[in-house]
């Protein structure tokens, strides 16, 4: 059975306290879907919810927001050069609706910031690493940032696992990112059409993951930096959750799907707002 995101609707009220915090920490008007996961294993959820509230709520991790959404605004502008087509189209824009849009995009990028500092602590927790107060002697080095673990030994060895595409992957995409009833209108649908186009084909250049990769360096640093512990390792879990159905999905969820796509998340609102508001000078791709 696949693993389904709990519905707030029907969560359990201590379940329902933690959304509305969730919403509340993340300044959005929606639970972020890894969150709605991992409410399937609610003691362990609750658990991690108040140790990642106590990192959030720092200036270390405030500051450190800041750092990646620059960093990732100077990718962008380093490796992104959108279309004459697609300047050429904002322009047919109303003011109304380019201002909605770049304020979507800024929340959006606010948001999935956090998200992608929490995930990738996440992933690393379950390598292994120690998140927070408890540091590791040696420093990290490691060229290769995959998750990888020798496959004999490893919890996470079961390769099969599966990933509904109507429960997950329809939430990449750049179309379902910016999706809101608030901002239906022909204009602006074609407008994502075209903006998704160019978009999917950045995300396989090299250029692309070169960036990428540079900031989840980055974000391997300053995860090392986290005030308080994070609590997600992987003994951890067995001890809150044992293995129950669906763990081993949930583990591949984390370890994988979530870390992974987040950062496309990312980018993907930068570039929005790459070509909703560019700065002057900006290099056109024919």
């Amino acid at each position: 059975m696949l693993l389904q995101p709990v519905d707030e609707k029907n969560a359990s009220q201590r379940i329902k306290i933690a959304f509305s915090d969730i919403k509340k920490e993340f300044n959005t008007t929606q639970v972020p879907l890894v969150f709605k996961i991992l409410a399937n294993f609610d003691e362990y959820f609750l658990f991690l919810w108040e140790k990642i509230k106590l990192n959030l709520e720092t200036e270390f991790f405030k500051e450190n927001i800041t750092k990646i959404k620059n960093l990732v605004k100077k990718s962008v502008n380093e490796s992104f050069y959108p279309s004459k087509e697609i300047m050429n189209y904002v322009n047919t824009l109303s003011e109304i609706e380019r201002g909605n849009l770049i304020k979507l995009s800024e929340n959006i990028e606010n948001t999935n910031v956090q998200l992608l500092i929490i995930l990738i602590a996440i992933r690393e927790s379950l390598k292994g690493i120690f998140i927070g107060q408890t540091k590791i002697e040696e420093k990290m080095v490691s060229s290769n940032l995959s998750f990888q673990i020798d496959s004999e030994k490893s919890p996470f060895n079961n390769s099969s696992v599966e990933v509904t595409n109507q429960v997950l992957e329809k939430n990449s995409s750049a179309l379902i990112i910016f999706n809101t009833n608030q901002l239906q209108s022909s204009n602006v649908s074609e407008f994502f059409t075209l903006f998704q186009n160019e978009f999917e084909k950045y995300t396989s250049t090299d250029l692309y993951l070169a960036e990428r990769l540079k900031t989840e360096e980055n974000l391997l640093n300053i995860i090392n930096d986290f005030p308080y512990s994070l609590g997600a390792s992987y003994q951890k879990i067995i001890e809150m959750i044992g293995l129950k159905e669906n763990f081993t999905q949930m583990l591949s969820l984390l370890t994988d799907y979530f870390p992974s796509n987040q950062p496309k998340i990312v980018f993907t609102a930068e570039a929005m707002l790459r070509v909703l508001n560019p700065e002057k000078g900006i290099m056109i791709k024919n």
